[in-house]
């Protein structure tokens, strides 16, 4: 794999560990801030409804284990359009491929992206 892949990978996993505690924050927080619309799906009232209910630390953590396997899924799923291996039966999907603007090469090289995102959140 290369330096690039890998490089936007972490980047990836990185970026669902936040959005994932920003998420257990609005759960927990008191009081309601713009940060808390989630990028402007949830409102005041959504944000209320979540804080009122009383999880208990398991809950908690498995709300968490929750939501960073949605992200991973996502995100693999994504990866698996620019592999070029999920299709869809409504239209045909573009060839896509991740560049490195800098020197115009494709950054997935020998490895399939969403192999490599799986490899990687497993710890490896």
């Amino acid at each position: 794999m290369s330096e690039d892949s890998k490089i936007f990978l972490r980047e990836a996993h990185l970026l669902i560990n936040e959005t994932v505690e920003h998420a257990m924050h609005v759960l927990r927080g008191s009081d309601f801030t713009d940060n808390d619309r989630l990028g402007g799906v949830l409102d005041e009232k959504d944000v209320g409804i979540l804080r009122n209910i009383h999880f208990t630390s398991d809950q908690i953590e498995t709300i968490k284990l929750l939501l960073k396997a949605v992200g991973q899924s996502s995100v693999t799923g994504v990866l698996g359009e620019i592999d070029g291996i999920i299709m869809s039966s409504s239209y045909e999907l573009p060839n896509l491929s991740l560049i490195n603007r800098a020197t115009g090469t494709d950054i997935a090289d020998e490895s399939l992206l969403n192999e490599e995102f799986i490899y990687l959140s497993e710890g490896n």
